[in-house]
């Protein structure tokens, strides 16, 4: 009889252990599952990037009033490589050919004291009596000069005039900080070119526009333009030979 109630008990101390065992792994799981759950809803969204469309029509407006304008307003050598417009010729350069209509200059100012100041520095000869006069000098103003280079490559990008280099009529600096005045060609040299838009392509906010230049030795080079879409505006970043 005493073997019979021990085993009795010993079988409900198992019982008991089993049932202790089964609550709690019932308990651990909700528990666990809850705590999941609330991770899942507390957790920061990924960021998907908008998806940015463009019509061809618009690319073909940018080739036409960026591109193009840049290749046939200049007397520059047309056979480059590249253009990634890290210095601030470069950018310049993009800005006076593309931009002009949003350059200040300064013309007539015979008479003025910039006439005096230029003058008095030996930048240029008085009125008739040198090569580089009031008369045959352009000068556009270096702020609106900033403004169109921000405009065209971003808020954030890198400008200082004063990193300019010389200017080739007397071998002064380009950039008049007194001034604040750039020297500028007496006038414009367009040279007849052979362009061709040929397509483009976007990812992301990334639009590149493929183009080629054909030069006076027959000889036809690919290109690819870079910009950067941002905010409904495009920022010229690289142009290079494909």
């Amino acid at each position: 009889m005493k073997d019979k109630n021990r085993q009795f008990t010993i079988i409900v101390i198992i019982l008991c252990v089993l049932l202790c065992g089964e609550s709690s792994y019932i308990v651990y799981d909700k528990l666990l599952a809850k705590r999941n759950n609330n991770t899942n809803n507390n957790a920061i969204p990924e960021e998907k990037a908008d998806s940015i469309t463009i019509s061809e029509e618009q690319v073909k407006k940018i080739y036409s009033e960026d591109i193009k304008k840049y290749i046939i307003n200049s007397d520059r050598q047309l056979s480059f490589n590249s253009l990634t417009f890290k210095n601030e010729y470069e950018k310049l350069e993009w800005v006076r050919w593309t931009k002009e209509k949003e350059l200040e200059r300064v013309s007539n100012f015979c008479g003025t004291e910039t006439e005096t100041v230029l003058v008095n520095e030996k930048i240029i000869s008085k009125q008739g009596e040198g090569q580089l006069d009031c008369n045959s000098t352009s000068l556009i103003k270096g702020q609106s000069v900033i403004n169109a280079v921000k405009k065209t490559f971003g808020e954030n990008v890198e400008i200082n005039l004063n990193n300019l280099g010389v200017n080739s009529f007397n071998n002064q600096k380009m950039y008049i900080e007194k001034l604040d005045l750039l020297f500028a060609d007496g006038f414009d040299m367009i040279i007849p070119v052979t362009e061709q838009y040929i397509d483009y392509s976007i990812d992301s906010n990334i639009l590149k526009i493929r183009f080629s230049i054909t030069d006076n030795d027959e000889k036809t080079s690919n290109y690819e333009a870079k910009y950067i879409i941002k905010d409904g505006n495009t920022y010229i970043k690289s142009i290079n030979k494909m």
